[in-house]
């Protein structure tokens, strides 16, 4: 007789219900955040307030599917440590056979899913992660799976719902990944049909600064991205050098400025690896500038942006004007320093940095590496993200 003719209607109702419908599922693909390329084997757990209500690996392509309202069958099993125990995928394929060894908690090797656990004509759904039973197999004989997944949980409905990712799995660890804890949207009706794709930062190891990358990153922008939309769609952004305007207000000196910008932002692309800027062929053919050079001031340098609100709700950067004050011609090192500390800003990056950063306030000769990398990482995110959904571990 089959395993499935085996197992009484109410039981095998429950089991089916285990089984993730696109319906019913919340999906997504987990991502390298500056490659786009999708994270197999990544750690992906589904939460209501503290309590787990599912988990998943990715695939090979990063892709994953939870189940947000999953409901385990109660089980009715004695301390099965002294009695012989068949596991079967929810499909009916044999797994393993545990004997009185087994220590009830841990199947060493046993891919994370839902699980038939059957002894003496008695079965019970299980989920497992990591090879671990998520309630161990005791007394009393009525417990009920404490993933969250029974009908009697006590988390209230208006918990919010996170979604917890990790390339590693082991607390206190880091992997090549920083997790990231997401928060998601408090209607279950409205999670059992998101799309929700998770962008991980690779770890960074800080080049010319002693300290943690992701304290650096919200040192140098707190909050979260305001940058000029998700890259690369709203990029590279262009530069309007302005020539006409230098040469009137700057005289002698004009090509000295325009070259301090030029070097400046083919010096963001470069540290960045990314095509952030663009002077050329700037308001021809439709390719209308959205930053404008200003030489008119003599007073501070800055960046002054305007900001502008999409359908999705989501701030950006639509425009902004860089202001070069106009006497500083014979101080080339320092102007082209200057240049790239408001470029800088202009690429999103809101305040100041620690030093020996260009965006620190007392300033530096020349982009780092570790300034690269962090508008690297901003611009690579979609715009707005939090950097406080992302963790050391």
């Amino acid at each position: 007789m089959s395993l499935l003719k085996k197992l009484s209607i109410p039981v095998l109702s429950s089991i089916l219900a285990l089984a993730p419908l696109k319906s019913r599922a919340l999906d997504g693909v987990v991502m390298n955040s500056i490659t786009n390329e999708g994270i197999p084997d990544t750690i992906v757990k589904l939460y209501q307030g503290e309590t787990l209500l599912d988990s998943a690996r990715t695939d090979g392509e990063g892709y994953y599917r939870l189940s947000p309202n999953s409901v385990a069958p109660e089980f009715n099993l004695p301390d099965n440590r002294s009695s012989e125990i068949k596991v079967f995928d929810i499909h009916g394929r044999f797994m393993y056979n545990l004997d009185q060894s087994w220590n009830g908690r841990t199947i060493p090797n046993l891919p994370s899913g839902a699980y038939i656990f059957l002894s003496e004509n008695k079965a019970a759904a299980m989920p497992v992660m990591e090879g671990s039973l998520l309630s161990s197999i005791q007394d009393p004989l009525s417990q009920r799976v404490l993933s969250g997944k029974n009908a009697s949980r006590t988390s209230g409905a208006d918990e919010p719902y996170t979604l917890s990712v990790s390339d590693d799995g082991i607390e206190g660890q880091i992997g090549d990944y920083y997790d990231a804890d997401i928060p998601l949207l408090s209607n279950v009706n409205a999670l059992q049909s998101l799309t929700r794709d998770v962008e991980l930062i690779p770890f960074y190891d800080m080049r010319d600064w002693d300290g943690d990358f992701l304290e650096y990153l919200r040192t140098a922008q707190p909050g979260g991205t305001t940058i000029w939309g998700d890259y690369p769609e709203y990029y590279p952004v262009n530069v309007d050098l302005d020539s006409v305007n230098c040469a009137r207000y700057i005289g002698q000196y004009a090509s000295v400025y325009l070259n301090a910008v030029r070097n400046a932002l083919d010096r963001w692309n470069e540290m960045t690896g990314l095509n952030i800027f663009n002077y050329e062929n700037v308001n021809v053919e439709g390719n209308d500038a959205q930053i404008r050079v200003d030489y008119s001031e003599d007073g501070m340098f800055r960046f002054e942006p305007t900001q502008v609100r999409d359908q999705d709700g989501r701030y950006r950067i639509s425009s902004g004007v860089v202001y070069l004050r106009n006497t500083y011609g014979e101080y080339p090192v320092y102007l082209e320093a200057t240049a790239k500390h408001e470029l800088g800003h202009a690429t999103g990056w809101t305040l100041h940095a620690p030093s020996p950063s260009i965006m620190n306030d007392n300033g530096g000769n020349d982009i780092t590496g570790d300034d690269g990398y962090v508008v690297k990482i901003f611009t690579t995110l979609p715009n707005r993200t939090n950097w406080d959904t992302y963790l050391r571990e």
